[in-house]
């Protein structure tokens, strides 16, 4: 399923399964469902390998404060990993939540979450970014003529609804990575036009790029 949050009835907090390489299309999701993300004094992002006892501390400052511009205060945290102790630390934030504020927490490492901290949560499941599933389309679309590219990508996608939203983009950058470490390890590795590649993924978080046009033109370069 698409992300879905609804700006006028929003959750607490939130976590999202996902890895850094997911926070700039999520950033762009928040913007696309009216949550501006650049020059809101109430809005705080913390983007940290491991997030640490003192960042919980500045969290907590942040959210005790009074709203500024809004009705509302959103907190972000983007880490791999979260320490016992900061995992405490939030949870007793948590468990006392403060009207008007809303915490979404991206980490790749959802199972080793503490269970009374995911409780608290929550969890915005996104199958279609699931490892297995993209795993399996990203070999199909290698292995496949000039045609079949072509389905595959209109299938992708046909499962988001707005061609360039935010998400859409997320998953065809993870899938462009899965593409370019199986390129790699392609016997026959030299057949491939590893440059345009690497053009597409940086045209791929352009504001306006076209998620389809791109697709269809590596598909027919590969």
């Amino acid at each position: 399923m698409e992300l879905s949050i609804k700006r006028e009835n929003m959750h607490h907090a939130y976590l999202i399964p996902a890895e850094a390489s997911f926070l700039p299309f999520f950033l762009d999701y928040l913007q696309d469902i009216n949550i501006p993300t650049k020059v809101n004094p109430d809005f705080f992002l913390k983007e940290t390998p491991t997030l640490t006892i003192d960042d919980a501390r500045e969290i907590k400052e942040f959210q005790s404060g009074k709203a500024i511009s809004s009705d509302r205060k959103i907190i972000i945290i983007s880490a791999t990993r979260l320490t016992r102790e900061t995992e405490n630390a939030l949870l007793k934030v948590l468990e006392e939540p403060k009207e008007g504020v809303h915490f979404f927490i991206l980490t790749p490492n959802v199972e080793t979450l503490l269970p009374t901290l995911k409780s608290r949560l929550f969890i915005l499941e996104r199958q279609e970014l699931s490892s297995e599933n993209l795993n399996k389309e990203v070999t199909d679309f290698l292995n496949s003529g000039k045609e079949e590219r072509f389905l595959i990508i209109a299938k992708i996608i046909k499962r988001f609804k707005e061609e360039d939203s935010a998400v859409l983009k997320a998953y065809v950058f993870r899938f462009l990575n899965i593409l370019e470490v199986k390129m790699a390890k392609d016997i026959n590795k030299s057949r491939f036009d590893f440059e345009f590649l690497w053009k597409v993924k940086d045209y791929i978080r352009d504001q306006g790029s076209s998620v389809k046009n791109l697709l269809e033109t590596l598909a027919l370069t590969l």
